[in-house]
């Protein structure tokens, strides 16, 4: 499964709850229905009222972040286009998930057999 992150800005200046309606009822459900298997959607909206920790940018902030999982990212196109028609500008990024495991949990290392502040036999020399 590949996952597609877009970041996308509002051409419009929608106001907020227009935005997160055009996402929610008009965007996601077309989403889905071209092919992604799960979907999550961080949206700039009425409820966001919390300011940010990250230092101020002075550019053209963003007003969602759009994750997708998909059998293929190369069939991205389709879903460029829903973000388009809907009147976002985009971009796209194919993102290398993976999940941590411990040692032996895995099929790279045996389970853990050395005590804490040893370094582990993958780092020695």
């Amino acid at each position: 499964m590949d996952k597609l992150v877009y970041i996308l800005w509002d051409s419009d200046r929608q106001r907020r709850s227009q935005r997160q309606q055009t996402l929610l009822t008009a965007v996601a459900p077309k989403l889905l229905q071209t092919g992604a298997l799960k979907l999550s959607m961080y949206i700039v909206d009425q409820d966001a009222d919390i300011r940010s920790p990250a230092p101020f940018y002075a550019g053209e902030r963003m007003c969602a972040e759009v994750a997708i999982w998909v059998d293929d990212a190369g069939e991205h196109a389709s879903f460029d286009e829903i973000f388009r028609k809907a009147g976002f500008r985009f971009a796209g990024y194919l993102v290398d998930e993976s999940i941590y495991t411990e040692y032996g949990g895995n099929r790279h290392s045996g389970p853990r057999n050395w005590p804490d502040g040893q370094r582990s036999p993958a780092l020695s020399r």
